[in-house]
């Protein structure tokens, strides 16, 4: 039996062997290529099952709450330390104070040191000249 078809002179009795079996083999290897997809999909489950079976073991809950609690302590400290140096600035500035009141008291205690030096000098110089005039007074 011979059919034309798209192409003149096609002989269904002789091309439709070869038709069949270029099917045949265009099925098997859509259907390789369906089971090596199924494949890989079931292999990709089992990895996305150990990764979260990975992650469970990692315990990610219990890490994550370690790690706020040791942030928490971190700012505790960073807050102790703002409050030392803030302490410290004001010791420093307490201890500057002093030191500046310290020196102007040294200061006027050498003043007053200078100024009772000076005056033991005058009452030295009059207690010599009365002792000279006394002197002279008695022996006139």
């Amino acid at each position: 039996m011979e059919i034309r078809t798209y192409h003149s002179g096609f002989d269904i009795s002789k091309d439709l062997p070869a038709v069949h079996k270029a099917a045949r083999k265009n099925l098997n290897c859509f259907r390789s290529a369906v089971q090596a997809t199924e494949n890989r999909v079931v292999s990709i489950g089992h990895s996305i099952v150990e990764t979260h079976s990975s992650i469970e073991k990692l315990d990610v809950a219990r890490t994550r709450a370690l790690m706020n609690e040791l942030q928490q302590k971190v700012d505790e400290i960073k807050e102790r330390l703002r409050a030392e140096d803030a302490a410290g600035e004001s010791s420093a500035r307490v201890l500057s104070e002093k030191r500046l009141s310290a020196s102007a008291k040294v200061e006027e205690l050498h003043n007053r040191e200078k100024l009772l030096e000076d005056r033991l000098t005058e009452l030295k110089v009059c207690m010599f000249m009365f002792i000279g005039l006394s002197f002279h007074c008695f022996f006139d």
